[in-house]
């Protein structure tokens, strides 16, 4: 799901370069963020395609569990 709905924006040369989220490792590190955005409805922008309310559930639900390398 990443992959689909933050990768293309959070990768080199995406409009997000700055934040990668195209490794585990770079999700892992900055999870906490993610998941304030994520829960906050920041993220993705609005741009950019809202996610489904289930989507949303399944990422939240990962890294509230501490975003398990699965």
């Amino acid at each position: 799901m990443l992959q689909e709905r933050c990768v293309p924006c959070h990768r080199v040369g995406g409009a997000a370069a700055d934040r990668p989220l195209d490794a585990y490792a770079s999700v892992y590190t900055q999870r906490s963020t993610v998941l304030t955005q994520v829960y906050g409805c920041v993220m993705p922008p609005p741009d950019a395609g809202a996610m489904s309310s289930d989507e949303r559930a399944v990422v939240l639900g990962w890294l509230v569990c501490h975003a398990p390398d699965n």
